[in-house]
């Protein structure tokens, strides 16, 4: 098994009721820029959201100081089979306003992009967005939305 000694959050930030903020990472592993949610891991002693509320800042230039605002949803397993640790997931829902005052985000992040749901699920089917966790954190959350088409 693979442990890390601390909790990994990620964070699913809904702009407007009909948005999802996202970030493009640099991966220089696999030579790309992936369409990604906010998400890290926390410092040591530092409670799961308050790990939230600062890779949010970090990794989109909008500081949450309200923890009250990530709501969590259930958690994730990455790798049942490798890691015992679940990921924290947390919705936080962003006024279109906030998004556009954004500060500047980390070095690790090429860009901060605000995608439809429509895009989302789109991008989601053609492998546009690929990274395993945020595909099941925005799958389940589009899901809950559309439960009662089915």
């Amino acid at each position: 098994t693979v442990e890390y000694p601390y909790s990994h959050v990620i964070i699913l930030p809904v702009v407007g009721e009909n948005s999802i903020l996202m970030v493009r990472a640099k991966r220089p592993v696999i030579n790309d820029f992936s369409l990604e949610l906010p998400a890290g891991c926390a410092e040591k002693g530092e409670q799961p959201v308050a790990a939230a509320a600062r890779e949010l800042t970090e990794e989109t230039g909008i500081p949450i100081v309200d923890f009250d605002r990530f709501i969590p949803m259930p958690p994730l397993a990455a790798s049942p089979t490798r890691v015992p640790n679940l990921i924290y997931v947390f919705r936080v829902d962003l006024s279109l306003q906030e998004y556009e005052d954004k500060l500047p985000h980390d070095h690790e992040i090429e860009s901060v992009e605000c995608v439809s749901f429509e895009k989302a699920a789109i991008m989601i089917s053609t492998g546009e967005i690929y990274v395993t966790v945020p595909v099941a954190v925005i799958g389940s959350y589009l899901l809950s939305k559309n439960i009662n088409q089915f």
